[in-house]
This record gives C-alpha cells, structure tokens and sequence, in this order.
C-alpha cells in the first residue's frame, strides 16, 4: 500500500520475514496442527513491521541531544532499542541477489538491439547492464534441458539447488499466486515431498510462490495447478494423496526432529 524504491522495499520485508520467522521459533515452530497458532502468518508479518517502526522510533528517541551549561551540544550515549514483548531479535540487513537475463548473442555483443532484463523491474538500458557487469557479478549460464546443470533432482534431494532457484526466478518471474517480488519467493513443491504422492524435486515440479501464499496452500490443505487453458495457476483441494504428513513436534531440548 505504500510507494517507495524498490531497495528499500526488499530490505523492509526481508527484515520483517525474519521477525516473522523468529516468532514461529518461540511458539512452537510453523508445523503445529491447523488452528493450534495463536496467531495467522498475515498477523506475524504485521507484528513485525510494527517491531521494527517501534525499534526506528525508539533508537531516534535515544539519540536525542542536551545542551550543557556552557551551551554547548553533545549527544547522549545511544541506548539499546526497546525490545518487543513478542519477539527480540536485532535484524540485520541481507545483501540482495539481483537476477538480469540476456542471451548469449547479447552478451557477445552480437545482437546490439536485444535487451537485458532486470527479473522483477523488466528490460533495463545498455548503460545500466554495464555498471552491473563492471560490479564483477556471478554469471551463471542456465541451460533448461537435461544436458545442463542438473534441474532434475527426483527424489535424491529435498531442497531446491541454487540453480533450480535462479531457473524458477527466470521461467515464473514472481509468485506466480499473487504476484510478489522474486526476492519474497520461494520454490514450493507442486506435490508436497512428504506426501504418500511422494512429490519430486524436479524444476518441472516447482513452482515460485511467496512465504504468505506458500503457507496458505499448506494451512488450508491446498494443491496449485497450471489450468491447461490459460496457463494461469490457480488452487483446488488438495485429495489426500497429496496432502503433506505433520512432522514430529521438537523436544524439549530445542533441537529438531530427527528424520526417519
């Protein structure tokens, strides 16, 4: 609802999502039973933004200045933020990956019309492709069939690989549900792992969604799928073949489960 650059933007909800996932931490975690959170992911998100506006204020508030009798100004010893009632954490800024797509003709300077593009903003000028490339930026060559970097991962691995990350930025572009920033999203299995449909870490089996909608198919019990039609993702119900097990809760000792 609010308008500013795109930077400070990513930097806003990095920092929210990580108070966010802090609270999750010191209530249970996220895999409590339906119902069992005292509060909805939207209502964490919120909280935390007020966290870090109440912080902001607390920290100018503390760095006020008093004048001496002499008349001279010196600035009082900042103190430490006033810390929050739900959650604590001091939340550092995370540096961004910035993702830009050009082909190879463009790159060899083949094909001088062609235009780069920046995934999350749309094409950007020669003159800005320069001064990221001058900035000795990883380049990482995608090939989206089997003979490249290895996108089909089948069962031998959970977690997406940072190459299937960087093909799922650049073929969904953003939460494909509704609509968020690249740098908010996160790859979501199309049929859970832990599910007894048993699902595939396969970049034809991701899907780039972000933390509130991916949290929203797994709350509800939800399935997203590409209507054949339109190409556009939608959500049903999802049949209890493909509905992902709870896991075990953590002890008491703070470490997490053991998988089996």
């Amino acid at each position: 609802m609010l308008e500013g650059d795109k930077a400070s933007i990513n930097k806003l909800w990095t920092a929210a999502q990580k108070q966010c996932d802090l609270s999750y931490q010191q209530e249970g975690g996220r895999d409590l039973a339906v119902g069992k959170h005292a509060r909805t992911h939207n209502q964490r998100l919120f909280d935390a933004f007020i966290d870090i506006f109440e912080n902001s204020l607390t920290n100018n508030a503390d760095a006020t200045t008093s004048t001496s009798e002499s008349g001279t100004t010196s600035e009082q010893t900042a103190r430490p933020a006033k810390q929050s009632k739900r959650h604590t954490p001091k939340v550092t800024s995370v540096k961004p990956t910035i993702v830009i797509t050009l082909t190879l003709e463009k790159w060899a300077g083949l094909d001088p019309d062609a235009a780069a593009e920046m995934i999350g903003t749309g094409p950007i000028a020669d003159s800005v492709l320069a001064q990221y490339i001058a900035a000795d930026p990883d380049i990482v060559g995608l090939i989206f069939g089997l003979n490249g970097q290895p996108l089909w991962l089948g069962r031998n691995a959970r977690l997406a690989s940072h190459a299937q990350q960087l093909a799922l930025i650049i073929r969904d572009k953003r939460c494909v549900l509704c609509g968020a920033d690249p740098n908010r999203c996160k790859a979501h299995h199309i049929t859970p792992w832990n599910a007894p449909a048993k699902g595939k870490t396969d970049i034809t089996k991701l899907v780039l969604v972000c933390d509130s909608c991916h949290h929203h198919i797994h709350d509800n019990h939800q399935t997203i799928y590409q209507d054949p039609t339109s190409r556009h993702w939608k959500l049903r119900p999802a049949h209890p073949h493909e509905i992902a097990a709870p896991r075990p809760p953590k002890p008491s000792n703070g470490r997490a489960p053991q998988r089996t």
